[in-house]
């Protein structure tokens, strides 16, 4: 409910007003012989009414004076006090249940803005187990990809590699036994070492599939070592120039953070492979008031903020959840035609 608020000019005017009105009623009529308070009571009545106690207390006092100076002949002095006792006590209970109706409304008033609340928080809920049931759902078709895509890797590669080590090993065993055509021990040599440089290729694909799923550097040597690495393999793997700058001599980070960060880069570098048109990338890793932040720059084409908003981009939203974990954020600020900033920022 919506109430007028007035100025106290206004409401002391208006009982003023109304206490002369009912001055001048009672004396044009024969209200001044029969009932000389009638008009003042109403009058009383409707100030408290609309301005409050105060407001009634004045009416009260106006009218108490103008019937002391027009009408205590005719009533006498009891009956001057029988009414300021009676607009007295009209004024403290028009004024109480005022008071009370205000405080209804006020109520009322609180409890629709908490019904708005609660709906629009709601609201908020809703929306955001909407967008991890989208990012489930992502992250496991994701999976599913990520598992065929090793499947097939290792098929593709180490499968052929082990057919080809197994034909080889096949023709020296037909050479030993005797039962091949005769080779002389230079020729033997070369299949051996044809061989043995093909079990090197399976041993490196090995460690290429093992370092895609988790590098070893980041166990190993920690978050920063393992930045820079996965800024060089990027470099070289997508032509991109990319620049590293840390302060962080020793960095102490525990493990599912390290990998949060480490991930998280990983994303950032598959976007601008993917959208940025990008030809040059920066990243600085540095600590401020307890936090760990991470910033990649770019100069591609900028993220727009309808791309920033729409909750159907997992990876963006993949990022969030990752710093989310630990109390973090990540941020992110595109200029058309000026690139894209990402920073991170995790409490350690």
């Amino acid at each position: 409910m919506i109430r007028v608020r007035r100025s106290p000019l206004w409401t002391y005017s208006a009982a003023l007003a109304a206490s002369i009105l009912a001055l001048v009623l009672t004396l044009t009529t024969p209200l001044a012989t029969d009932s000389p308070f009638l008009l003042f009571i109403a009058a009383i009545v409707i100030i408290t009414r609309l301005g409050g106690l105060r407001p009634g207390l004045f009416a009260t006092l106006c009218a108490t004076m103008a019937s002391i100076y027009f009408f205590l002949s005719p009533v006498g002095a009891f009956g001057i006090t029988g009414f300021l006792l009676i607009a007295l006590l009209i004024v403290i209970l028009v004024s109480r249940d005022l008071t009370a109706q205000r405080k209804s409304e006020r109520a009322q008033s609180l409890n629709e803005e908490l019904d708005q609340r609660v709906a629009q928080r709601t609201a908020e809920l809703q929306d955001a187990n909407q967008q991890l049931r989208l990012l489930a759902a992502h992250l496991q078709s994701a999976r599913e990809e990520e598992r065929t895509h090793i499947a097939r890797e290792i098929h593709d590669e180490i499968g052929t590699l082990m057919t080809a080590i197994k034909m080889d090993l096949a023709f020296l065993g037909r050479e030993i036994n005797g039962t091949g055509s005769p080779k002389s021990p230079d020729a033997l040599r070369e299949e051996i070492n044809a061989t043995t440089k093909l079990v090197d290729d399976a041993i490196e694909s090995v460690h290429q599939i093992a370092r895609e799923l988790r590098p070893g550097v980041l166990d190993h040597l920690g978050l920063r070592a393992a930045l820079e690495w996965q800024l060089q393999e990027f470099q070289e793997r997508a032509k991109i120039e990319c620049q590293f700058h840390s302060d962080l001599d020793e960095l102490h980070l525990d493990t599912a953070r390290s990998t949060a960060v480490f991930r998280i880069l990983q994303e950032v570098l598959t976007n601008v492979a993917r959208h940025a048109r990008a030809t040059r990338v920066e990243t600085n890793l540095r600590k401020e008031d307890l936090h760990l932040i991470l910033e990649v720059r770019d100069n591609g084409q900028g993220i727009s903020e309808a791309q920033i908003s729409n909750v159907n981009t997992f990876g963006l939203l993949g990022m969030r959840e990752r710093a989310h974990v630990f109390g973090g954020d990540v941020v992110f600020h595109g200029l058309p035609g000026e690139g894209t900033v990402v920073t991170v920022r995790i409490p350690v």
